[in-house]
């Protein structure tokens, strides 16, 4: 597998992730359970990889003021799983890329 141009896609509602398994409870249930339902309200973004989904990295918005007070708008790398069955080829730094 050559993950060095991995293109991740926004997590669809077609997209598979039933089978995915990163080995984290909590990591599995935010993909089976939240990821979708958080786009929907506007709250963050997945990006998955394959339609059966191997990895996926979610990213939320956020904010913060510096000591001017001026607001500055940020993106937070919330999460990042790989699933089990492809954990050590790679595919995790490709998706921070």
């Amino acid at each position: 597998m050559n993950n060095s141009r991995v293109e991740p896609l926004l997590l669809m509602p077609t997209h598979s992730v039933d089978q995915f398994n990163y080995g984290m409870v909590s990591l599995n249930t935010y993909l089976l359970e939240k990821a979708l339902q958080h786009q929907k309200n506007q709250r963050a973004r997945t990006y998955v990889v394959s339609n059966c989904v191997i990895g996926y990295f979610t990213l939320v918005y956020g904010s913060a003021f510096t000591a001017q007070k001026n607001y500055i708008p940020l993106i937070l790398l919330a999460r990042v799983a790989v699933d089990k069955s492809k954990q050590g080829k790679g595919l995790g730094k490709a998706l921070l890329k």
